[in-house]
């Protein structure tokens, strides 16, 4: 627990008020990313804008010569071509997150996308990104020993 002095008032010395860790933590999240107008960070270099014109005219050429309105097939084919960026996506994320809890807007708005661009793979197929990534999101609860994991992980790529 933290205690916070309020010093004196008056003349007259103040009680230590007793402050919750998590009222704290809560308070800056809820400052931290819901209100931020700011650019995100990078990740490597690659920004979010960079990474969003990169998914968008991958997905794009995958699609330029198949019929209109794309098969099921040449969706799969679209989706398996952007794959390979999950890295990319998830050290945005990680960049630009309170693991568990909230993404930036923008890179919430990224990770929609791409989510999108992607649902016709298998969930299988991606499961070593896409559960983390979700925890990161704050889109799903993990148990203790997952969210461990999970935290280990975002520290290590921060300290990189």
């Amino acid at each position: 627990m933290l205690l916070l002095r309020l010093g004196t008032i008056r003349g007259k010395r103040s009680n230590a008020i007793p402050i919750s860790l998590n009222t704290f933590r809560d308070d800056f999240a809820a400052s931290f990313l819901s209100d931020n107008i700011s650019a995100p960070n990078s990740w490597n270099d690659i920004t979010v804008r960079y990474a969003t014109h990169i998914i968008e005219d991958l997905h794009r050429d995958a699609l330029s010569g198949c019929e209109n309105p794309p098969s099921q097939q040449d969706r799969a084919s679209a989706a398996e071509i952007l794959v390979p960026l999950w890295p990319s996506v998830i050290g945005l994320m990680e960049n630009n997150c309170l693991p568990g809890n909230e993404l930036h807007p923008a890179v919430r708005q990224l990770y929609a996308r791409f989510l999108a661009l992607i649902a016709d793979r298998t969930l299988a197929e991606c499961s070593g990104y896409a559960e983390y990534a979700a925890w990161l999101a704050g889109d799903i609860a993990v148990t203790e020993p997952i969210r461990q994991q999970h935290m280990a992980r975002w520290k290590k790529a921060r300290c990189q």
